[in-house]
């Protein structure tokens, strides 16, 4: 009976269950939210600005920033999958994707980690050659700083990496009987993921050439050769050695007309009938260029080396050969300058205390003291070998004297309250020229032997200092712009016109000093790689090999 009744009892219970689960409305579902983040580690420079797309089970598209949360509600309980899509070229996702999510009641949060390099692109070059004598190596691709052979003479090339932004693009290697046709460079904007496409053409003509052939003559020859320079429209397309005496061929030019220069020539010797001229090459043939040069026994050069009390004179052949120390004494010696006989040198010593002027043998022997007191320097001889123009300072302000080459007759010639400096006798002794700041700016002033008419002939605004007057007395050589600011020599008539400009690059130049035929120019040069050098130029502007490399070469002066 007990049992019968609790099986009415569960069957009851149970028809009331399928009762209720059979009828009636069904029960709720459930609902949660997903939290999705995408993870950008690197620098935000390289970060997908725009953002990414994110979708659940293939619906709406979202879009999420980089390291921000999105929360998409009302997703029922149960497996979804997250995707994650727009992703810049630069930017790769790390893990699956599509992502499998279980949600729950509440939120469930899911991270996606995207890692971004930078934003580059990927320049695609092609050539296009045609003509005579292709360039069969082909040409080299610059892309603003980046260099990078392989590009074909008739075919394409692609550099990739390249930072996305604005550059310039253009070949390299070029033959010099080939062209490419302008705009070259090319400027290109490079996208984040992009190729961008740059074609050239490139035009070749049957090449042109030149054979030089250089013939030496004369004594004490440049052993080492030269430096031969050829160039058009300032370019140059040779920087090739060729010897003493023989021939250089340079291939592969344009057609049109060339600069042939020597340069690194020893200093005794001249290009004749002059250095620099032209030679007209045309296609498919060699011009013959011949150059003939002359030396002749070496002048001697009286210069100043070493710095500080260690300063001595020394002589030199202006070929840098037989450099002999002429003064040991301590102290420094300075100034050198040369009788117009070439057996004395007078200069400025102090070795007893103060700088005075001395006057000893082209050898060096027998100095003798000429002034006493004052600060006496920068000795000048008159032509006739007579008297000698110094710059003294007795009340601390420089003025310019004369006095017989024995020390004696010593007289005034300026009398200003300013810097009198760096007197030079016009050759026929008339005249000495000087610099002077009288007026404010220092500039070359010429007066009367005597003192009398002093008139000046430069008025630039940078200090013009250091005259030097040449040979036959028609022109002056000076320094223009001492200074922090670097300086130059430059050329006038006696009279102060017609000013040009001899030398252009050089650092600090002083102490200009004309050769004994006018034809050549010696100078101090204070620049980086040598310090203080003398440079010897001619007056086409063309360097001499340099007579002495080591440092603290400065004051030359030419024996006559």
């Amino acid at each position: 009976m007990y049992t019968s009744i609790n099986r009415s009892v569960a069957g009851v219970a149970l028809a009331v269950a399928a009762l209720g689960t059979g009828c009636g409305e069904p029960a709720a579902p459930q609902f949660g939210s997903i939290v999705i983040t995408v993870g950008t580690p690197e620098p935000n420079t390289n970060w997908d600005l725009d953002g990414y797309v994110v979708s659940v089970d293939g619906g709406a598209s979202h879009t999420i920033a980089p390291n921000q949360a999105l929360t998409i509600p009302g997703l029922q309980v149960g497996d979804h999958e997250v995707w994650v899509d727009g992703l810049a070229p630069n930017c790769l996702l790390t893990g699956h994707n599509p992502r499998q999510v279980r949600v729950e009641r509440g939120e469930v949060s899911v991270t996606f980690l995207v890692t971004c390099g930078p934003k580059t692109g990927t320049v695609q070059v092609s050539a296009v050659t045609s003509g005579s004598e292709l360039d069969t190596d082909g040409y080299s691709l610059v892309v603003g700083s980046r260099v990078s052979s392989g590009v074909p003479a008739n075919g394409s090339f692609n550099m990739t990496g390249i930072p996305e932004g604005d550059h310039s693009v253009s070949l390299g290697g070029v033959s010099d009987n080939c062209a490419v046709d302008a705009p070259h460079p090319r400027m290109v904007t490079v996208g984040n993921g992009q190729v961008v496409s740059v074609g050239f053409v490139i035009s070749c003509v049957p090449s042109a050439g030149l054979r030089v052939t250089t013939t030496s003559s004369g004594v004490d020859l440049d052993v080492n050769g030269y430096d031969l320079r050829v160039s058009q429209y300032g370019r140059f397309f040779s920087g090739n050695r060729v010897p003493t005496n023989g021939t250089l061929t340079i291939g592969a030019l344009m057609t049109g007309t060339y600069t042939v220069e020597l340069h690194d020539i020893a200093a005794n010797c001249i290009v004749v009938p002059a250095n620099r001229r032209e030679a007209t090459v045309v296609a498919g043939s060699i011009t013959a260029v011949a150059i003939d040069i002359n030396c002749s026994a070496p002048n001697r050069l009286a210069y100043v080396e070493s710095f500080g009390t260690l300063a001595d004179v020394h002589l030199v052949n202006t070929n840098g050969t037989a450099a002999v120390r002429l003064t040991t004494e301590a102290g420094a010696d300075l100034d050198p300058a040369w009788s117009p006989d070439g057996t004395r040198i007078a200069f400025a010593s102090a070795r007893h205390g103060i700088f005075e002027i001395y006057v000893m043998a082209a050898t060096g022997a027998n100095p003798v003291r000429l002034t006493n007191g004052g600060v006496n320097d920068q000795p000048a001889w008159s032509p006739d070998g007579s008297k000698i123009a110094f710059v003294s300072r007795p009340s601390g302000n420089p003025d310019i004297y004369v006095m017989n080459a024995d020390g004696t007759g010593v007289i005034r010639l300026t009398t200003e309250n300013a810097r009198d400096e760096h007197p030079a006798w016009s050759p026929d002794g008339s005249k000495i020229a000087f610099d002077s700041d009288r007026g404010g700016t220092a500039g070359i002033w010429v007066m009367n032997a005597d003192g009398s008419s002093p008139t000046r002939l430069t008025s630039a605004l940078r200090a013009d200092t250091h005259p030097a007057w040449s040979p036959d007395g028609t022109r002056i050589a000076y320094v223009n712009g001492v200074g922090n600011y670097g300086s130059d020599i430059w050329i006038m008539k006696a009279d102060g016109s017609g000013k040009v400009a001899l030398t252009f690059g050089y650092e600090d130049v002083l102490d200009p000093a004309w050769s004994p035929d006018g034809d050549k120019i010696a100078f101090t040069s204070n620049s980086y790689y040598y310090n203080s050098h003398i440079v010897i130029i001619g007056l086409d502007g063309i360097a001499y090999t340099l007579p002495r490399y080591e440092s603290g070469a400065t004051n030359p002066s030419w024996r006559p």
